[in-house]
């Protein structure tokens, strides 16, 4: 099906719109209803209205989180690279997208280390690598980081994401 221009698919609609809950996984052991999917220090849950990710930050690899993270949403959401291309074409067209893929690798330097370090681990996940195709079903490193510079400028309020430490947590850690 294809997407109309800006507008996002149904799968694309949840991963901007889903409620983030980054908690340290011990902080959920004594949760019985935990039913989720993940590896190592990231799990993700479908719930009735968000989706529920738990990273275990401590002491972690930034860039192997978020690989991690990319494989879960990639597991759960098997057409996330397809729909987001689709979503790229549709919002800029196949003949601005290459301006905007250039315009990428001035901005690229300017992002902090450790954001480059999370899209990187994510990109690791993807199927483009470091070849920017227009609508080949494919996300490229660059792609990817026209997705997240174009939420986080553009869409600030898109997303939503909740995040609590100390005596805030049911742990006070």
């Amino acid at each position: 099906m294809p997407v109309a221009r800006n507008q996002p698919s149904p799968s694309i609609h949840l991963v901007l719109l889903f409620l983030v809950v980054l908690l340290p996984l011990d902080a959920r052991s004594g949760q019985g209803d935990w039913e989720g999917q993940g590896k190592g220090a990231v799990h993700i849950a479908p719930r009735e209205t968000h989706i529920e990710v738990f990273m275990d930050l401590e002491g972690a690899d930034r860039r192997e989180i978020w690989s991690q993270y990319t494989r879960s949403l990639l597991d759960l959401f098997p057409t996330l690279e397809v729909d987001y291309d689709a979503w790229i074409v549709g919002m800029i067209g196949r003949e601005a997208y290459h301006r905007r893929m250039q315009a990428i690798q001035h901005l690229k330097p300017q992002v902090p280390k450790e954001y480059r370090e999370e899209i990187e681990g994510m990109a690791s996940q993807l199927s483009g690598g470091l070849v920017n195709v227009p609508g080949d079903g494919k996300l490229s490193l660059d792609e990817l980081y026209f997705i997240n510079l174009y939420v986080d400028v553009l869409m600030s309020g898109a997303c939503s994401a909740l995040s609590v430490y100390g005596p805030a947590s049911a742990t006070e850690k």
